[in-house]
């Protein structure tokens, strides 16, 4: 191609003195006016293509003949491909010219002509599983293409259902976002766990699953013997008669130890998955404790880890999977207090006094309150507070209208205030719930939400237990989400939808589990939405000082965040097992 092209340009030139294409530079030896004069082309980097006089472009480098007194024009495309995620950007021209087409040019001696190119590399972004997440990245760049040694910063975005679990980065771990130096074309994978389903709740009546003190018929995988420290257990829990079915992704469980020695922590996951360093519950004093949790299944498994050995008792009230029309959103409330049965407080009729008495059931219309409860409620997210006048071995919560169940909601053995989180399913006469208490105890109810039919509410989308935050200065967390300790009655945000564990913007509440660390007594610890005044709420107390942890489903505030306000100074440690959205 190269040779006809050049034989092309001297038959016209012997045949009747044509135009050639034209040049400048530096000449050798002058050249008689009837004679071609050799013009050479070349790119850098060689191989490029230019165009002459309007030809074909061709590979460079290649050498034409141009008649010493006529001009020519020839040119270069700005953007040429290169190899394997590389491309060529044009810059100049060694006469100096930065256009990339030069019109008029005439040589008189012989000239070579190279388009100088710069390299840039093409960022590769790819989501695993496909669709699960997008990628925003600092500087952007609409074709993907970088300068040598530009620092991109990526955040992984992850959609509806799933949540972000790494970049291939080396070093990157859990780190989002992540810079990358671009020295070559690069290919940045992140990591997403979920399923991206949308999943509603089911609410059943409340069921005892598990009982490793081998009481109330319980055997087998779901009996005896209690936990051993240090040695996980699975449970399947769609094996029992509680009619969890296989098609559940997320369970909504209380779970209670009932040890002889301190529990450091115990853990509760998806079965199939690597331990992920959270925390449900804690009792290091051994007392019985309990608390809810959302927890997502694993193949209909879940599987505990306790840090001393203890019983366990599983109880569920729920489960969550994929709509088919009879499933429940869920519609998030400022919190809001329901009910107080204490004489000091301004709560009357049936959510006041008086306190409730051993063994006597109660039922509180929860749609009757005064937070705005619709009767088309079936089931809902409350905090029920003991505050008990000696020891309180059990305080069960079920739908009005049902027998007792056997089941538990909280316990305080030794007589101490005491918080857990519950779903309980509306009564069918006035959406009433029963509380029964095994001691006198005075009761408080706090509300953050209900479960209702299909009308616009939000679905759960489940996540693998993550920890959002951890005040403790031995631990590596910083910013927003580390040191320091909670300050007594100073309130604190923090950007749940910034943090490392992957939450979307879209998510409107946060199924949270949090732990306090009081430096002494802690009165109370309470969370509501950030930018919403404080609600006159509690979510957790630990009058002895101890290490104490609740569930709580919390509404998403001012960009994400959630505000917590402590009676007094305490670490805090927040972990995250899903969340609500559209």
């Amino acid at each position: 191609m190269r040779s006809s092209f050049t034989v092309l340009f001297i038959l016209a030139n012997i045949a009747g003195n044509c135009a050639t294409p034209a040049g400048s530079g530096a000449a050798s030896t002058p050249q008689s006016t009837n004679v071609p004069v050799p013009i050479t082309f070349n790119t850098n980097p060689s191989g490029l293509f230019v165009s002459v006089d309007g030809s074909p472009q061709f590979a460079t480098p290649f050498t034409t003949y141009w008649d010493p007194n006529t001009a020519h024009t020839f040119t270069t495309p700005t953007m040429q491909p290169g190899p394997g995620g590389t491309r060529y950007v044009f810059s100049s021209w060694s006469n100096g010219v930065i256009t990339p087409t030069q019109s008029g040019v005439t040589a008189q001696f012989p000239e070579t002509f190279t388009a100088n190119f710069n390299s840039q590399y093409l960022l590769t972004l790819t989501p695993l599983p496909s669709g699960a997440g997008t990628f925003a990245t600092n500087p952007s760049s609409v074709s993907g293409y970088f300068n040598p040694g530009t620092q991109v910063s990526i955040t992984a975005i992850p959609e509806p259902g799933y949540q972000f679990a790494g970049f291939n980065v080396p070093g990157a771990g859990l780190t989002n976002p992540v810079t990358v130096t671009l020295n070559g074309p690069m290919t940045v994978t992140a990591n997403f766990t979920g399923s991206g389903l949308p999943l509603g709740f089911f609410p059943v009546t409340p069921c005892r699953l598990v009982d490793t003190r081998g009481l109330n018929g319980k055997s087998g995988a779901f009996g005896p013997p209690g936990l051993a420290a240090g040695v996980s257990r699975n449970f399947s829990l769609i094996s029992d008669g509680c009619g969890l079915p296989g098609s559940a992704q997320a369970f909504s469980l209380n779970l209670t130890v009932v040890p002889s020695k301190p529990v450091p922590y115990l853990s509760v996951w998806p079965t199939g998955q690597p331990y992920p360093g959270v925390s449900t519950l804690n009792s290091t004093d051994a007392s019985t404790i309990a608390n809810a949790a959302l927890v997502p299944s694993g193949g209909g498994s879940i599987t505990v880890l306790s840090g001393g050995n203890t019983d366990l008792i599983v109880d569920t009230n729920g489960y969550f999977a994929s709509p088919n029309g009879s499933e429940l959103e869920f519609f998030p409330v400022v919190p809001c207090r329901v009910a107080d049965t204490r004489r000091s407080q301004p709560f009357g009729g049936p959510f006041g006094p008086p306190s409730l008495a051993a063994n006597e059931q109660r039922e509180f219309p929860l749609p009757s309150s005064t937070c705005n409860v619709p009767v088309a409620a079936r089931a809902y997210s409350l905090n029920l507070t003991a505050v008990p006048e000696g020891p309180l071995p059990y305080l069960s919560t079920w739908a009005a209208g049902q027998p007792y169940p056997g089941v538990s909601t909280l316990n305080s053995n030794d007589g101490t205030v005491i918080a857990n989180a519950a779903i309980v399913p509306a009564g069918n006469a006035g959406g009433s719930i029963t509380v029964m208490a095994g001691g006198n105890t005075d009761l408080i109810i706090d509300i953050n939400g209900y479960f209702a039919p299909p009308t616009g509410g939000y679905h759960f989308y489940a996540v693998i237990p993550c920890r959002v935050a951890d005040t403790r200065s031995s631990q590596a967390f910083a910013g927003s989400f580390g040191p320091p300790s909670l300050v007594a009655s100073v309130q604190r945000d923090f950007p749940i939808a910034n943090s490392n564990c992957g939450i979307p913007s879209t998510a409107q509440a946060y199924s949270l589990n949090l732990t306090v660390v009081p430096q002494g007594p802690l009165s109370f610890l309470s969370v509501w939405p950030a930018g919403q005044p404080f609600p006159n709420v509690s979510t957790l107390n630990s009058p002895k000082g101890t290490t104490l942890a609740n569930a709580a489903i919390v509404p998403a505030g001012t960009n994400g965040a959630i505000t917590v306000l402590a009676g007094s100074p305490t670490d805090l440690i927040i972990d995250i097992n899903g969340y609500f959205a559209p």
